[in-house]
């Protein structure tokens, strides 16, 4: 979601956020300068700075330090993902957590802030269609790959599914050059365990398991149906 900026009823600047309506604590302020941008930088230097506080307190073991979230690091509602704290640490990071005790229910933890890339038909993928369809997102497969309409294939940045086609094939015309699919350059997929599918897939995405593969796909897999449910939940929560 893109941060919002909050005022009072008497139109005073109060802090910039992020808001979540399936939250009981609504709104979450960042930063409470106008002037500032809750970008990667922004988050970069915040968590280098919670960082920093915590070296200089332990100041006899540096090899190792206490991430604690809270609001005194002004990061509220931080939470650190298993999987992408070794992603980021390259395998290289050690977390361990303890349990600090229960509280009073703050409301849902959302999954993610990201959509998915849907395959829009069956076949089987080619360089060409994933070269297209990574100007997107990341993608989960790679060419010579049997997909079908619903599956899951890419993620999308922003919080929204998107149809593409994986499987498209190049236009065939009179001019023949030798190697220009090489020339495709593709990034690595990603692939899913079965406790990070678990961890990715949201309410309306189910996961697929069998003996060679794990795959991730939407519970309603053609695409025109699940368009129209899409727009009919938007309709529902625009008039609640």
């Amino acid at each position: 979601p893109a941060p919002i900026d909050i005022y009072t009823r008497e139109q005073e600047y109060l802090g910039t956020g992020f808001l979540s309506k399936n939250s009981h604590i609504t709104v979450r302020i960042l930063s409470k300068d106008p002037a500032e941008k809750l970008d990667r930088t922004f988050f970069a230097q915040r968590l280098k700075a919670a960082l920093d506080y915590r070296f200089t307190v332990e100041k006899d073991n540096l090899d190792n330090c206490r991430l604690v979230y809270g609001e005194a690091d002004l990061l509220p509602g931080l939470i650190v993902d298993r999987s992408e704290f070794l992603s980021a640490t390259h395998g290289e990071g050690v977390l361990n957590t303890i349990f600090d005790g229960y509280q009073p229910y703050r409301g849902g933890v959302i999954m993610r802030f990201t959509g998915a890339l849907v395959a829009s038909e069956a076949g089987v993928t080619t360089r060409y269609g994933l070269y297209n369809v990574q100007e997107r997102g990341s993608l989960f497969v790679g060419p010579q790959v049997q997909v079908y309409e619903g599956m899951i294939v890419g993620e999308n940045p922003k919080n929204d599914d998107i149809p593409v086609n994986p499987c498209k094939e190049k236009h065939l015309t009179a001019i023949r050059s030798s190697g220009a699919d090489e020339k495709l350059i593709l990034t690595p997929p990603r692939i899913f365990g079965l406790e990070e599918a678990i961890e990715f897939i949201a309410d309306d995405e189910l996961i697929e398991v069998t003996p060679k593969s794990i795959r991730l796909r939407k519970k309603i897999l053609n695409t025109e149906q699940r368009m129209k449910e899409m727009m009919k939940a938007r309709r529902a929560a625009q008039e609640a």
